[in-house]
């Protein structure tokens, strides 16, 4: 998902999936599990309906496709992703089960993008503490940050609002691509 994303990886696992437009891996299992259950349903031919009737082998306590059975009611892939999402009370882009705005930018634009929402970059702060530079601070002398070169910096600062980078406007993509900082 990082790498669809684009993101960095010190960035939070609980935005991956909304960045790579992916359920997380948990509804996802529990979706397919529930697919091959229901195929195993449908197809009578297969040996494991023959498994009830031939006690020759040992009972699980509890087999996938009771599971897949009992939860096959109730689930949803995107109501559970819905609700996994809303258990993180500290994020604020405003997608969940469609495709974040910019999703169809180049690779590039979609990178910035990402790191600018998640605040996690190749800025002077984070290239510092991974050791890759000698210092954090910007060419203005302040801590070089994603969010100080996107909204405070008087050389690469944005004009607008800060929730343009949320929902993807063509003034905050034409920012992020004349930055001369790379992110």
């Amino acid at each position: 998902m990082r790498m669809i994303a684009g993101v960095i990886k010190s960035t939070t696992k609980e935005w991956l999936p909304v960045l790579s437009h992916a359920p997380p891996p948990n509804p996802r299992c529990i979706n397919a599990l529930i697919g091959e259950c229901n195929k195993i349903q449908q197809n009578q031919n297969l040996s494991i309906h023959e498994d009830d009737a031939n006690p020759s082998r040992l009972i699980s306590r509890k087999p996938p496709t009771r599971t897949a059975i009992a939860m096959d009611e109730e689930f949803s892939l995107t109501g559970s992703w819905q609700q996994e999402w809303s258990a993180e009370q500290n994020i604020s882009i405003p997608c969940i089960t469609h495709e974040p705005p910019g999703f169809h930018l180049p690779r590039k634009s979609l990178s910035a993008l990402n790191r600018v929402r998640t605040e996690h970059g190749r800025c002077a702060y984070a290239m510092h503490k991974w050791g890759k530079a000698p210092t954090h601070f910007c060419e203005c002398g302040a801590i070089e940050t994603v969010r100080r070169i996107v909204e405070e910096c008087p050389r690469t600062a944005y004009s607008g609002k800060p929730e343009d980078y949320l929902t993807a406007t063509p003034e905050s993509i034409a920012c992020l691509n004349s930055l001369n900082v790379c992110l």
